[in-house]
């Protein structure tokens, strides 16, 4: 049911690192209904420098045709805190 996944961390104030495994969960592992889920996702779509609108949507529209519609289907209220590119 669970998948590995390994995570390296450098151990502070040391040239140490240590690698830490976690178990993965996917949406049918937990119950979502009447919750609120926070989605944390990085669109970084191409942005038109003169008119400031996006011109590919397709990253956008990506998230929306699949974790958060599921998410919404099962009942959650999902929301979603998006980042898009980074000043400099």
């Amino acid at each position: 049911m669970f998948k590995k996944t390994g995570t390296i961390f450098r151990i502070e104030n040391s040239n140490k690192w240590a690698l830490c495994y976690t178990k993965s969960l996917t949406l049918d592992d937990v119950e979502v209904k009447n919750k609120v889920v926070l989605v944390r996702v990085d669109f970084n779509s191409p942005i038109d420098p003169e008119t400031k609108k996006i011109i590919d949507d397709s990253r956008i529209r990506a998230h929306g045709e699949s974790t958060i519609k599921e998410l919404s289907e099962k009942g959650a209220k999902v929301v979603v805190l998006a980042h898009q590119g980074r000043k400099g």
